[in-house]
């Protein structure tokens, strides 16, 4: 096994590019006994490579792009689902409303 650097090494969370790779990406996961890193493209694709191929990418961190959240946003039909379960759940909807009134309270 090679010796590997701090620096060499996938950081989690982190966001990358590489002049030898077509969008920039984020490791979202490295599995050092196997070498397999995990990276999500800003699209929300996901693709697995191994560590040779990671260090052949000669990746570079760069900050978080603007919008990093855009493919992770929802749609709006399913937040509009999401929002009629919260309101279906009685329990749930008991405690937000509790939270409601605690809230015009401080004011």
């Amino acid at each position: 096994m090679v010796a590997r650097t701090q620096k060499e090494e996938p950081l989690i969370g982190s966001w990358y590019d590489s002049k030898d790779f077509p969008e920039c990406f984020r490791v979202v996961a490295y599995d050092n006994p196997h070498d397999a890193v995990e990276i999500q493209y800003f699209d929300g694709e996901i693709e697995e490579i191994d560590y040779e191929t990671w260090q052949q990418l000669n990746p570079y961190e760069i900050p978080e792009p603007e919008d990093a959240s855009a493919p992770f946003e929802m749609e709006r039909e399913d937040i509009l689902d999401m929002l009629n379960e919260i309101e279906n759940d009685e329990d749930l909807a008991s405690h937000l409303r509790h939270i409601d009134d605690e809230e015009s309270s401080w004011r």
